[in-house]
């Protein structure tokens, strides 16, 4: 079976990880300071702060920032708004366009958003959005923007890399993602106050205390940050490695009747955290199916949108009909990508394709 994701292990990574786990020193310490450190500088943001996974870093951004009302991208992984949950802010959420499946900027316009106070951005399947519109909005209304770079770790849009373009930026490394440290995640932002709040936030001192929130204890572990410093330095060649299993995708699929591949836009990188096509003349589930048979995996896509998951059924917090989200959902499928794929592979996953669609 060809997997649809799988994390590039190396022996160098293996041994980071065993330097410190024989130095005895296993919780967050110097390890994960130079990781951070390496990361904001990466980045381009200032202060870098490691958290024990993705979801818990947006969670944080929005409970140390205080907002109360959150625009996000109907097309995007259910943590997200979980996060959002959690943190005790209200969801709104928008349609998206369907040639990347970003939220579409023409949607923070309206009564929808009225009383909004944060942006949540997540460049979906690690294509960049369109930040310039979003961020001339977000000035516009006084909106806090939170780039949730989580699927885009390695994009980026017109010369800046994803993760810079926040007020507030998050991201995982969870183990598919374009940099794994297993699970983890960083937080970044230029402002030393807010570097404090999180630090605090985080657990770095269980005697201080913010207002209204009791810290927890939600660091990283020295031996993932080793592991972390080591595939930041493979992130460039890892993107490039998926760049071009996508490449071979839409060359060997571009006469196939039934299966249509994402816009690529100009003046972007994109780091396919993964390759989502729609597929028209049978079901997606028939597709997935038959295509397993066959001995590929095939993603789902977001499916369900995040206005019909229960999370928001169950509360009554629907966003009314969201069509481009709802068709993207239905007929978006993702092909396996990773570093390691083969030429071979990408052969083989093309190949049933054209049985399972012919």
């Amino acid at each position: 079976m060809i997997p649809l994701a799988k994390p590039t292990i190396t022996d160098d990574d293996t041994r980071a990880v065993r330097v410190v786990l024989e130095s005895g020193n296993i919780a967050t310490g110097s390890v994960v300071k130079e990781f951070e450190g390496r990361f904001s500088e990466y980045i381009g943001k200032k202060h870098a702060i490691a958290v024990n996974s993705g979801t818990i870093a947006l969670y944080l951004a929005v409970r140390v920032l205080g907002l109360h009302r959150v625009i996000l991208p109907a097309i995007t992984c259910p943590e997200v708004l979980n996060a959002v949950v959690h943190a005790g802010a209200e969801p709104v959420i928008v349609d998206v366009e369907e040639s990347t499946h970003n939220l579409d900027p023409d949607q923070l316009r309206g009564d929808r958003v009225r009383g909004a106070d944060a942006v949540i951005i997540t460049h979906c399947y690690g294509h960049p959005a369109r930040m310039d519109e979003i961020r001339d909005t977000c000035r516009e209304e006084g909106w806090t923007l939170v780039e949730d770079f989580a699927q885009s770790t390695g994009a980026v849009y017109r010369g800046k890399r994803c993760g810079s373009l926040g007020t507030i930026s998050v991201t995982s490394f969870y183990a598919t993602k374009s940099l794994t440290t297993g699970h983890g995640g960083m937080i970044l932002t230029d402002s030393d106050e807010t570097e404090r709040l999180l630090r605090i936030a985080r657990g770095d001192d269980a005697y201080q205390y913010l207002e209204n929130f009791a810290p927890l204890n939600l660091k990283m572990t020295d031996f993932q940050a080793a592991m972390g410093i080591r595939q930041l330095g493979r992130l460039e060649e890892f993107v490039e490695r998926r760049s071009r299993v996508a490449s071979m995708y839409r060359d060997r699929l571009k006469d196939v009747e039934g299966i249509t591949l994402l816009q690529e836009r100009d003046g972007v990188r994109n780091c396919y955290y993964k390759v989502v096509a729609m597929v028209s003349g049978t079901s997606k589930e028939t597709f997935i199916s038959r295509m397993r048979e066959r001995g590929v995996h095939i993603g789902i896509g977001y499916d369900p949108p995040l206005h019909l998951t229960r999370i928001m059924t169950s509360r009554g917090r629907t966003a009314g009909h969201l069509p481009v989200a709802e068709r993207c959902a239905a007929e978006g499928v993702s092909l396996p990508v990773f570093p390691s794929m083969s030429r071979e592979d990408v052969d083989r996953v093309c190949g049933a394709v054209r049985e399972v669609l012919r």
